[in-house]
């Protein structure tokens, strides 16, 4: 079984990369995948985005599927990236038939892209190349070939909505699963959502050619035939189609290689003649939906209709097939396009353009010498079948363009030898602004011409390639692209919804009232801020009432009103205690309203000299009556006393406990709160106390601490030589002292040098303690320089004069750069022959050394002498290498050439010379050049390798 194999990466064959057909590059997808039998191959799924000179960033969605997530993809300018969506096959494919389902994808970028979704499956393979805007529309008729049975599977077609509440109407040709043929049936579809239509059996007969779809609102629409048999292959072949609008009425399919070469038309108005080749009789006339075919002879054919038709070409190689919708061509086509050869297989260009623009063409940049057929029938149209070398057209990305005007392509690739590959590169409109749309007010529209027109007018009069617009209107456009004059309309009309709940409502407490939602529009849904769905609302609790309506196309619209209550009166909280008092104001809240009271007062307040219940009613000035309660009781407040205030040692805890009867709420000055408070801290503390009839008290003590110093002794005591030093603590009232001995004198008398510690109490019982360490400094004598020193020439040396308890150091003598040493400090950077002083002091004394630093050259250089004579006469007789004596010298080649690059003489020893003779000849006077080869030790005293050359003269 042959199958055609398409698992070329990223759908490479047929994917433009740069200047891709208009109808194929815009910014916004929408595509159904279609369903493919598992018993023919299924699987791996892709979609494969193309980027022009900008990188693109580009989102996938599923609007009618919510679990779906948003999957975002940043495509490189000038390149292809795949997704893989074989993970979401299960909810991509639309499938089953006959069911509205949630799968249909959008696909937006913020740049201009191309799109295709690939089955890439070995055996049952094939390519959808997305349309953009130009796959939009409200009638098709579906193109199919009706010659060749399924082998598995069967033909389909499937359906998606780009808007909400979208009435399809379906027509099918043949009988389909759930409907019978030529019977109208009408299904509803909401953005995003799909609906397959498939043929019941697998014979040539069940085509679907000819089946009319018609919509109030813009779907695009996927065909497909799976695995249809030719001869001993069989296999998928689909695309996704335009609607009636962009097709035309003449059209011209190249030939390519396949033994069953055919385009099928399919009419879309009654009475449609077909005209093949120029023929003055036609050779089919068609009603609405029927379709017919016709084969191709020679280089190409050309069909004429007298009324739009849909045209489908059928080729490949020998039994392989591949199909392509072809498009019109009445101002169509490209001026360059891109394209990838996958391999090096066999490969054809089908190229058709004008009579006059065939030898215009370049071929990545070459210009080309093709053979150009004239279209039977049509003479102001040429056609080449290219079959072209990898050579002229090698692996990978390719670019033909043609200066002075359009041309169309399709693309042939006879995979391993036996799979065919058809793509067709083309523009599918002459000019499509995108159907009649309703948006809802404030919604703007973007109109777009396309990029590669050379001049644009709007009937706003904008004269540039797209228009973004939200007024009601008709707009239309006009564009130049070479010598043809492109033209399209579109109505816009604006849909405003309003809707009006009323004023705010005030009424009387515990009332209720109705809000009624009223609109000019309708068939509304309504929302109101509960969720309830009624267009009345009744109001029983004070707040803001809101209600949003939505008709049919999902515009929206809101309005609020504020419902509220009038004050009811309050004359407090149910109970209130009155403390130390023997009077209590009861107020009422409501200043404007009549009172009555219990007792038959009638003022706004009451004055409470008894514990009791007392209640008053209230009429305000909307006439709305009101009721509050009130019992009093009067208590006396607690008494909290914390003590006398005290003074204490640093940091000795002080604790106080505000625990009073009937307590309930403590708090103190720091916002802690409790009964007990326990402080180290010498400042004012404050409680305030609530008992359980909500009276409260407080009281205040203070914390003092004794004085106690903060140091007894000094810091650091430095002596000299055997000096003695008298401790006396800084303290007057002390009662005990504790030395670091156990002595316990007042004073201490210091003779050796050590750490001495003081612990003492005074006449308050506070203790305190302190510290100090001894030391006896003697002077600066111990000595780490060296003495006079011998260094290798430029090699820096550090002197470090540092000592323990040396208050400074002094150093004199020429160094090196200037600021590079500071005389002060312990440490001295020589880079100089020179003498160099340090004086070193400190509180007992002061210290000078002196040092002498010379310098030599320590380096491994050798000597070479650059003549010698080799006469015997004892004198200058050898030419060698004299190196230091002390240096170690490792991996030694000495080599000797001549003019002529020959190699005279070579030796690893150091010792070892050439006495100039070469194989016992005596070498004649001249000058010969010798190479040094060897390791050494560097100023740095690290080996490394080295690589001496010169000339050596022999002077005879």
């Amino acid at each position: 079984m042959k199958c055609i194999y398409q698992s070329i990466i990223t759908a490479l064959l047929f994917v433009a990369l740069l200047n891709v057909a208009e109808a194929q590059r815009d910014r916004q997808f929408w595509f159904v995948a279609p369903e493919a039998t598992d018993q023919h191959g299924e699987l791996p799924i892709f979609l494969r985005l193309a980027s022009t000179g900008t990188p693109a960033t580009v989102t996938i969605s599923q609007p009618a599927n919510p679990n779906f997530s948003v999957i975002t993809q940043s495509v490189p300018a000038n390149s292809i990236t795949s997704v893989n969506l074989s993970s979401f096959l299960s909810i991509i494919e639309n499938f089953p038939a006959n069911t509205i389902l949630t799968n249909g994808l959008l696909i937006e970028s913020d740049q201009d892209i191309t799109a295709y979704y690939e089955i890439a499956n070995t055996f049952n393979p094939e390519i959808f190349p997305l349309k953009g805007q130009n796959a939009l529309g409200t009638e098709f008729f579906v193109p199919a070939q009706n010659l060749y049975r399924n082998e598995v599977g069967s033909a389909a077609f499937d359906i998606v909505a780009t808007e909400n509440n979208t009435v399809v109407t379906i027509t099918p040709a043949v009988d389909i699963v759930g409907h019978p043929a030529n019977i109208p049936f009408t299904i509803t579809l909401n953005r995003g959502q799909t609906f397959s239509c498939r043929s019941l059996n697998t014979s040539a007969a069940s085509s679907l050619g000819g089946s009319k779809i018609t919509s109030d609102k813009p779907i695009a629409v996927t065909i497909n035939d799976d695995s249809i048999r030719s001869g001993n292959a069989w296999d998928m072949i689909g695309d996704q189609l335009v609607p009636t609008p962009l097709i035309g009425t003449e059209y011209i399919a190249v030939k390519g290689l396949n033994n069953n070469e055919r385009v099928f038309f399919v009419a879309t108005q009654d009475q449609t003649n077909i005209y093949v080749n120029g023929g003055a009789n036609p050779v089919a006339t068609l009603n609405e939906g029927q379709m017919s075919s016709t084969g191709i002879t020679g280089t190409a054919a050309y069909i004429q209709a007298d009324k739009p038709i849909y045209a489908y070409h059928i080729s490949g190689h020998e039994d392989e097939m591949g199909d392509a919708v072809l498009p019109p061509i009445a101002c169509t086509g490209s001026d360059r396009i891109s394209f990838v050869r996958p391999g090096n297989d066999r490969f054809s260009m089908m190229v058709l353009t004008q009579a006059g623009n065939e030898n215009n063409f370049t071929l990545n940049g070459a210009a080309t010498t093709w053979s150009f057929q004239p279209v039977p029938g049509n003479s102001n149209w040429v056609a080449a079948l290219v079959n072209a070398s990898v050579a002229a057209v090698p692996s990978g990305v390719n670019t033909i363009t043609n200066s002075s005007g359009l041309f169309h392509l399709g693309i042939l690739y006879n995979y391993d030898n036996f799979s065919s590959e058809y793509g067709y590169f083309s523009n599918y409109s002459s000019m499509n602004i995108g159907e009649n749309q309703v948006v809802c007010q404030g919604t703007s529209v973007t109109l777009s011409a396309g990029n590669d027109k050379t001049s644009y007018l709007w009937s706003t009069g904008d004269t540039v390639a797209s228009i973004t617009v939200a007024v009601q209107d008709t707009y239309w456009i006009e564009a130049e692209l070479y010598n043809c004059t492109l033209r399209d309309t579109m109505v816009l009309n604006v849909n405003e919804v309003s809707v009006d709940i009323g004023e705010d409502i005030s009424m009387c407490a515990y009332s209720d009232t109705v809000f009624t939602a009223t609109s000019p529009n309708q068939q509304l849904q309504y929302s109101w801020q509960d969720g309830s769905t009624a267009s009345n609302y009744f109001a029983f609790d004070t707040g803001t009432v809101m209600v949003t309506v939505t008709d049919t196309i999902g515009c929206t619209a809101s309005d609020t009103a504020l419902f509220a209550y009038y004050p009811i009166v309050d004359i407090g909280a149910d109970t209130s205690f009155v403390c130390d008092s023997i009077t209590f104001l009861i107020a009422s809240n409501l200043l404007n309203a009549n009172h009555i009271w219990q007792d038959g007062s009638t003022d706004s307040v009451y004055l409470v000299t008894s514990n009791g219940w007392f209640w008053v009613e209230a009429t305000d000035e909307h006439g709305c009556i009101s009721t509050d309660t009130l019992f009093v009781a009067f208590v006396n407040s607690p008494v909290l006393d914390l003590g006398a205030d005290t003074t204490v040692c640093p940091d000795q805890p002080v604790t106080f406990d505000a625990t009073i009867t009937k307590g309930v709420s403590y708090l103190w000055q720091d916002s802690i709160s409790g009964a007990v408070f326990t402080t180290t801290d010498p400042e004012e503390y404050i409680v305030q106390v609530v008992d359980t009839t909500t009276c409260y008290t407080w009281d205040t003590v203070n914390v003092f601490n004794f004085y106690v110093p903060d140091s007894l002794l000094e810091d650091t005591v430095i002596l000299c030589d055997e000096e003695t030093y008298l401790l006396d603590p800084l303290i007057d009232n002390a009662v005990s002292y504790d030395w670091q001995d156990g002595s316990s004198g007042g004073t201490f008398t210091i003779e050796t040098q050590g750490l001495y510690s003081l612990y003492v109490e005074d006449e308050n019982g506070c203790a305190t303690a302190d510290s100090t360490y001894a030391f006896y400094l003697d002077s600066p004598v111990n000595w780490t320089l060296p003495p006079d020193t011998t260094v290798c020439w430029r090699e820096p040396l550090l002197l470090n004069a540092a000592q323990p308890f040396a208050d400074g150091y002094l150093w004199s003598g020429y160094s090196s750069y200037y600021g590079e040493n500071d005389p002060s400090d312990s440490t001295f950077l020589i880079r100089l022959d020179g003498i160099y002083t340090i004086t070193i002091f400190n509180e007992c004394g002061e210290v000078n050394h002196t040092i002498e630093v010379i310098q030599e050259d320590c380096s491994c250089d050798p000597f070479i002498p650059n003549a010698f004579t080799p006469n015997n006469d004892g004198n200058n007789d050898i030419f060698k290498i004299y190196m230091n004596m002390e240096c170690e010298i490792l991996d030694v080649e000495l080599s000797i050439f001549d003019r002529k690059g020959t190699l005279l003489y070579v030796t690893n020893s150091i010792d070892e010379g050439w006495d100039g003779t070469f194989n016992g000849v005596i070498m004649r006077p001249s000058v010969y050049i010798w190479q040094l080869r060897y390791t050494s030790i560097n100023a740095s005293g690290v080996l490394e390798p080295k690589l001496k050359a010169g000339d050596i003269t022999i002077v005879r």
